[in-house]
């Protein structure tokens, strides 16, 4: 049996995965356009986890449910904020521990409630970019990691997301959410 017939079974028998399917050419093609659309935001998105599930030689779409088993918070692929000269100048803080001890912190401002910037790096003028990475396979189900270690599971945005639930007919619930894990065969 073949690699990805074979992880597309694992995954499939994972309680909280809703659906496992390779992505066609086609469906990649429709994400890669979508995913596109985040460069023109005011401060463009560049998904690279994305970008590198999708040139591996295979990628597997997942739909998880997260109310069956939440995400692994330590394994989350960290949302970053770089200037031009690719420093990271703010970032997405996962941990409620990390949170507490930037709020006592100097030269950080929250954004968000898990969003800071550093202010010392931070400078108006300059051009920003949010980066995600693709993170390890742990992030949706800590069985697979030691059978696969090609793997790269990437998040798409959440435009991304909205035409996923089209192509599955699935119900716009926020716990139902997409992965791509990208391996070579």
């Amino acid at each position: 049996m073949n690699k990805e017939y074979i992880l597309l079974d694992n995954l499939r028998n994972e309680k909280s995965i809703i659906r496992a399917e390779i992505m066609s050419d086609e469906m990649k093609k429709e994400v890669i356009q979508v995913e596109m659309k985040n460069l023109n935001d005011r401060i463009p998105l560049i998904n690279v986890g994305l970008d590198e599930s999708l040139k591996k030689e295979e990628t597997i779409l997942v739909i998880k449910d997260n109310n069956i088993s939440p995400e692994n918070l330590k394994y989350k692929p960290q949302k970053i904020l770089v200037n031009e000269s690719k420093e990271i100048i703010g970032k997405e803080v996962n941990s409620d521990d990390e949170i507490k001890l930037l709020k006592k912190e100097d030269n950080i401002e929250f954004i968000s409630e898990n969003f800071v910037i550093y202010t010392k790096l931070d400078k108006p003028d300059e051009k920003k970019f949010f980066i995600i990475q693709g993170t390890s396979i742990n992030y949706i189900t800590p069985d697979l990691e030691e059978t696969y270690d090609d793997l790269i599971v990437a998040l798409p945005s959440k435009n991304s997301h909205e035409i996923i639930r089209e192509w599955f007919q699935l119900e716009n619930n926020s716990d139902y959410i997409p992965y791509l894990i990208g391996f070579n065969k």
